[in-house]
């Protein structure tokens, strides 16, 4: 059973913007601190604060006081509320336990990393500590970022109109402490559990010791030995004598190595010191895997996107219009923009106000888009738009100058300056145009609208593998037409 269905949201792992796991076993992705230090993405980087503010608090009490650091060191221990790592069935909390984390902490404590000054980062563990590896640093990732997914849960269940139950948190750093309080979460059968963004998992391959071994490590010591003319240089002759090139093999290198360390394997301890003696080797290391992470991903086949958008292009006929279906017109526009725009804009979030009588509904996006239409907003038309404000509006009447007005209200510096309208139906299209151009013209703000029939050809536009943007484009550029 997926978390989805268990709340009882009835969408596709495409229609929604936390990772849709499987609560009876865990998925086999990881939390990779180097990734979220680096992604561009709103949530991504407060997690990040989280996390830098630990380690830096705890690098810092380790020099004066071992007790102390080992004090908040030994909160990381076990978390069930999400699903992921190498438990085998149930998932069971592979965290650091009571008995791996003296063992992990002297680990650390004792490593040439640490002695050395190469581990300034919770990701560098990984590389140069003996015992940690990607398992326990998603687990103390997950418990270091435990708050802001409370929240990022919170916001979600109250898009969808889920309830929580107010319950003691656990255990949560909060940058400066560990804390605890009451929040409201997701209990089912006095089970908790987090939501966390679907973009912020990975398969966590690439930081990895043997990887910067094998590519980074190995190829420059290939290159010293053949400067330094050493004995694992092979020689090439031809038929005269002459010395036509040099060679020296990987493993014959490992094997080198195994014999002066006495050891059957290469120790991280002995990376820790070749990175001491070549820090530009780890810094290259570490510039290039950054771009060959990828984001644990579960898209739908083609076929299940192309019966999902099918069905979704009928489901517009079944809403009805008016207030009382004002929730459930928004939640399934929610679904469509997921599935259209993602991962240009993520991370919806609901504000609601009630104005005569009518319920208006915004919903605040994070603009991440690096390419396509949300992108060139900022980049081309140089429109200030950190957020989407999206207002959906499920009744009848055209929108009119006191609408565009309300919506326009939201907008400010931090916020941004543009805006999309969604609506049934537009009986003067002409009239609602203008009353955008003349925004745009009077404020320098953006609002355009998108109808059920906008939404349906963009479905289909997808559908049919074509290119959304063009279509996107077309329309906006009809508001600057004034």
């Amino acid at each position: 059973m997926r978390i989805s269905e268990l709340l009882g949201i009835n969408k596709s792992r495409s229609e929604l913007d936390f990772y849709d796991y499987e609560i009876d076993r865990d998925t086999y992705a990881f939390l990779d601190p180097y990734y979220i230090s680096k992604a561009n993405d709103s949530i991504i980087k407060i997690c990040n604060d989280y996390i830098e503010s630990f380690f830096d608090q705890f690098l810092l009490i380790l020099k004066v006081d071992s007790d102390e650091a080992f004090a908040i060191f030994s909160h990381l221990g076990e978390m069930n509320e999400i699903c992921l790592g190498m438990s085998k069935g149930k998932p069971i909390g592979k965290g650091i336990g009571d008995k791996d984390r003296k063992r992990v902490f002297d680990a650390i404590l004792k490593s040439d990393a640490y002695k050395n000054g190469l581990t300034d980062r919770l990701e560098d563990l990984r590389i140069f500590v003996e015992g940690i590896d990607k398992d326990k640093i998603s687990d103390m990732v997950a418990n270091l970022i435990k708050y802001p997914l409370i929240q990022y849960t919170q916001k979600q269940c109250e898009l969808f109109g889920i309830e929580l139950e107010e319950v003691e948190s656990g255990y949560y750093w909060d940058k400066n402490n560990w804390s605890y309080s009451y929040e409201r979460m997701i209990v089912k059968d006095g089970r908790k559990y987090l939501l966390f963004p679907k973009n912020i998992i990975t398969f966590s391959k690439e930081y990895d010791p043997k990887k910067y071994l094998r590519k980074y490590v190995l190829e420059k010591l290939q290159q010293v030995h053949i400067d330094e003319d050493t004995h694992l240089v092979r020689k090439k002759y031809d038929k005269n004598g002459k010395l036509v090139s040099k060679h020296v093999f990987k493993k014959d290198i490992e094997e080198d190595i195994l014999i002066s360390e006495k050891t059957q394997t290469i120790q991280k301890n002995w990376l820790s010191k070749f990175s001491k003696k070549y820090p530009d080797i780890l810094k290259k290391f570490k510039k290039e895997t950054i771009s060959k992470i990828l984001v644990y991903n579960e898209p739908l086949s083609l076929e299940e996107e192309n019966e999902l958008i099918d069905t979704l292009i009928k489901g517009f006929g079944d809403i009805p219009t008016g207030n009382d279906n004002a929730n459930k017109y928004q939640r399934y526009i929610c679904g469509v923009l997921e599935l259209l725009f993602y991962p240009q804009i993520r991370h919806p979030e609901l504000e609601t106000e009630i104005n005569e009588g009518r319920k208006r509904i915004d919903i605040t996006y994070s603009n991440s888009a690096e390419t396509g239409f949300f992108f060139l907003l900022g980049n081309s038309y140089l429109i200030t738009c950190p957020l989407i404000i999206v207002e959906c509006k499920n009744y009848k009447d055209d929108i009119s100058n006191p609408e565009i007005d309300q919506l326009a209200g939201r907008f400010s510096a931090n916020r941004g300056y543009f805006g999309i309208v969604c609506c049934r139906d537009i009986d003067n299209e002409e009239l609602l145009i203008k009353r955008e151009q003349d925004l745009v013209r009077d404020k320098n703000e953006y609002i355009f609208h998108l109808t059920d029939e906008d939404f349906k050809n963009l479905l289909t536009i997808k559908k049919n593998g074509e290119n959304i943007d063009d279509y996107l484009l077309d329309k906006f550029r009809k508001i600057l037409n004034s």
